[in-house]
């Protein structure tokens, strides 16, 4: 009969791989668990996740939630189901300018920006339609609610 590595316990009833009893199992599993949450935390920092979590919230509120080249957006899904893209990457100098450096892009025309099928030409040209759209859009709303105000 097979022991446990951590207490020297029989394991029973666990597999023919099994090396650990059923609880030294499930405490190794648990401490795995925090360790990759902590190491997540370190990787990413909290402060970079809430200045990107503020710079795709702004990009949607700027352009919309739908895909500024095919339209595509799902009504149910928070933000459409689109991807907010760098146009210039951050890596190549590129900066979290929700204004100039974002477009709202579906998962399939992310890939295709990413490849290089999609120009930053058609990028910043569909960026601008979407900000126009939207900005037209609250200005027509306005409206509405001030004929509606004075009826």
């Amino acid at each position: 009969m097979k022991t446990c590595l951590d207490c020297g316990n029989p394991i029973i009833n666990r597999g023919r791989g099994a090396v650990r009893c059923l609880e030294c199992a499930e405490k190794r599993e648990k401490k795995m668990a925090i360790l990759r949450v902590n190491r997540r935390k370190d990787r990413l920092g909290k402060e970079f996740c809430s200045e990107t979590r503020k710079f795709k919230n702004k990009a949607h509120l700027l352009q919309g939630d739908s895909c500024i080249i095919c339209g595509f957006n799902v009504p149910n899904m928070p933000h459409g189901g689109c991807d907010v893209h760098h146009i210039i990457p951050l890596s190549s100098g590129g900066t979290n300018d929700e204004d100039r450096n974002a477009a709202i892009l579906c998962p399939n025309c992310h890939v295709e920006a990413h490849q290089g099928i999609i120009s930053v030409e058609k990028l910043l040209t569909g960026v601008l339609k979407a900000k126009t759209k939207r900005i037209n859009s609250k200005i027509d709303a306005s409206f509405i609610d001030r004929v509606r105000a004075r009826a």
